[in-house]
């Protein structure tokens, strides 16, 4: 029969492992979703697309961020369907491709699936203006 001790320490041992696999596994969550394009839903009825490369309390940070824009009026955008993904950054007054987005203007967030039509219109976009 295994003395008290030794069993104590097989339970912290085991207790361990699993504290060491939780932490990878939410690590590894949060990884992937902070490597993720997001829809940024706007109180004026926007919507931005782009890859969340910051938080805190008073902003969100995108870059490589898109809009989607009415087929009216385009120049150099990526057309589906009706509407048309406009990459931010070639607007008259010439900006980066990142945008800061005050917290109180969101509605909401969504993460792209893999297999979103934005997101492929993104990535297409991307392979072909590198």
């Amino acid at each position: 029969m295994p003395k008290p001790e030794a069993k104590n320490q097989l339970y912290l041992y085991l207790a361990g492992a699993l504290l060491v696999v939780a932490l990878g596994v939410l690590f590894y969550s949060w990884q992937a979703s902070n490597n993720s394009y997001r829809a940024v839903f706007l109180t004026n009825n926007q919507v931005f697309f782009g890859k969340m490369v910051g938080q805190n309390q008073n902003y969100i940070t995108l870059e490589n961020v898109f809009y989607i824009q009415d087929k009216q009026d385009l120049e150099n955008a990526d057309t589906t369907g009706d509407v048309s993904l406009i990459r931010a950054g070639r607007e008259v007054h010439g900006p980066t491709n990142q945008i800061e987005i005050s917290r109180p203007q969101v509605l909401f967030m969504q993460t792209l699936q893999d297999d979103s039509k934005i997101l492929s219109a993104i990535m297409q976009y991307q392979s072909t203006n590198r």
